[in-house]
């Protein structure tokens, strides 16, 4: 059975987490193979003469070393490229990932990209957030992962586990690290590690590799799980460096709404159907937030189904859904319609919202996810000279 969530992973990814880049000025026309090789027409590039010895000591690595964990410093930041394939479509887009702060305990890391921050606000990704200095253990999806475990050497396995559907329940998995002479990184082939992400049933669901010079994943990729020969998401760090100059964004999440509903028969498999779907129902936001934001969706097959958000003023937010019917009892409808899908970026009314829902469908989906977000703007150039 797949998880509710599961279904939000994969309409959201592909949709939302795409168009929150959108306005960053993401491109669509990712290709989608496998492992993604460097692309030269980003120009990837390494920043600063800071690395030189970083490179020349991971230049002296071999399957013998033992490598031990980072030290990150604020200002460091690493550009990341982002391509959709597989199950999430086709669209790409980059975002910077920065030390803005360090604790006694922790690396805090934010972005330049709105939209990736809040992004990371609502769903937790392991990209941005807290660090524990000394393992850079963080979280995903509320959960606390483990993605490393040093010192990295060659034919290393642990136990950890990872939030794939984000929602709430990791799964275990065994991670295996490789050693490999030549992985492919903006200053040309360097020598590291490859680490898998292998299930219960032996799979590999996701990998990333460990370049000791560039001091975090310089490839991540998260495969599709009915074609494990493609990808849906991959990463990879176009850049880095020491002194990033300019504004970040953070966020600070409180979840407002979490509605996930399948009724109908169960004649499309992979979806756990609850037998009614949620009455309607109003929710509180306080004052103090900078937006509510979220996703809404709605699924229909065949029919027509709709999911209403309105605010206190009277502005409305839906996801509607309308689908036709097939004669095809494993398929009853068109694919065309079947879902929709509404990213909610509203301003913070305070006061009582509601939230409606109808359907006239066999078969009826709601997803409604929100949250109140409080934005903190961090001005890197001040901070990091003072760091």
């Amino acid at each position: 059975m797949v998880p509710m969530r599961t279904f939000l992973w994969v309409v959201s990814v592909s949709l939302a987490f795409a168009g929150f880049a959108g306005c960053l000025g993401g491109s669509e026309g990712a290709d989608a193979t496998a492992k993604a090789p460097v692309n030269e027409a980003l120009n990837p590039k390494l920043s600063g003469k800071e690395l030189e010895q970083e490179i020349a000591r991971t230049l002296q690595i071999t399957a013998a070393s033992e490598v031990a964990a980072p030290t990150w410093t604020v200002g460091e930041y690493w550009s990341f490229h982002v391509m959709f394939g597989g199950q999430f479509g086709e669209g790409e887009f980059t975002f910077d990932a920065v030390v803005y702060e360090e604790t006694g305990s922790e690396y805090l890391l934010g972005t330049e990209a709105q939209g990736v921050a809040r992004f990371e606000a609502m769903m937790d990704i392991p990209l941005l957030g807290a660090f524990q200095k000394g393992n850079l253990d963080t979280t995903n999806g509320g959960e606390p992962i483990k993605l490393y475990d040093w010192p990295l050497t060659d034919g290393k396995s642990w136990q950890g586990a990872f939030d794939t559907n984000f929602d709430g329940t990791p799964e275990p998995y065994t991670f295996h690290a490789a050693f490999e002479s030549a992985i492919a990184t903006p200053a040309g082939e360097l020598p590291g590690f490859t680490i898998h992400g292998i299930d219960d049933n032996g799979d590999v669901l996701f990998s990333w590799d460990y370049v000791p010079a560039l001091h975090f994943a310089n490839h991540i990729w998260f495969y599709n799980p009915d074609n494990l020969e493609e990808f849906n998401l991959h990463l990879m760090v176009m850049d880095h460096g020491f002194d990033w100059d300019g504004t970040l964004f953070v966020y600070e999440a409180t979840e407002l709404v979490v509605r996930e509903a399948m009724v109908g028969p169960p004649l499309i498999p992979g979806f756990h159907y609850t037998g009614a779907l949620p009455p309607a129902e109003t929710f509180h936001v306080a004052d103090g937030f900078t937006s509510v934001s979220g996703f809404l969706i709605s699924f229909a097959c065949p029919g027509a189904q709709e999911t209403l958000v309105v605010s206190p003023g009277g502005k409305t937010y839906e996801a509607r859904s309308l689908s036709l019917p097939r004669p095809d009892a494993r398929r009853p409808c068109e694919e065309t319609g079947m879902s929709a899908f509404t990213e909610v970026h509203a301003p913070p009314e305070p006061g009582t919202w509601a939230i409606l829902y109808g359907h006239a469908a066999l078969i009826s989906g709601v997803f409604a996810y929100l949250w109140g977000l409080k934005e903190t703007k961090i001005e890197m150039g001040d901070m990091a000279a003072k760091a």
